[in-house]
């Protein structure tokens, strides 16, 4: 069994919605959205460098913070094809079970305001300020310019 297929049968055991192994580290949630992701980051922005995820959706603003934060594999149950090409264009390897146009948002009356927000954004550094602060309320406090 792969890395990436251990972390995948993790994330339908616990029923989570996203799974992240880091050496031994493994990280899980069941919250829906980027929120998972940005507290993971707030907590530690190298907690998901070099990390396999597993993702049961991923939009593009999951994909630029998934950059940002440096994975370098990962399986969504559903991605937005935007997401797709950011990771692609990042060369994070990625396997998905259905790729989609775009992530709709809870009540499929229009886009998730996640991935609406996300459509004109290239930069990982810049998706990550922005979510931050739009998310978890953070201003632009970020020590860590590495990235």
């Amino acid at each position: 069994m792969t890395e990436l297929e251990a972390v995948r049968d993790i994330l339908c055991s616990k029923s989570c919605t996203c799974v992240v192994k880091k050496e031994d580290v493994l990280k899980t949630s069941r919250e829906r959205g980027i929120q998972p992701v940005l507290q993971w980051l707030e907590e530690d922005t190298d907690a998901l460098k070099n990390g396999v995820v597993c993702d049961k959706v991923v939009g593009k603003a999951a994909a630029l913070l998934f950059v940002y934060g440096g994975i370098r594999k990962i399986h969504a149950g559903v991605i937005s094809s935007p997401a797709w090409s950011v990771l692609k264009e990042h060369g994070i390897f990625c396997t998905y079970d259905k790729m989609v146009s775009r992530i709709w948002n809870r009540d499929h009356t229009g886009l998730c305001p996640m991935e609406s927000r996300a459509l004109d954004m290239e930069d990982p550094d810049e998706a990550y300020r922005v979510f931050r602060k739009l998310v978890l309320g953070k201003e632009d406090d970020i020590c860590n310019t590495e990235h």
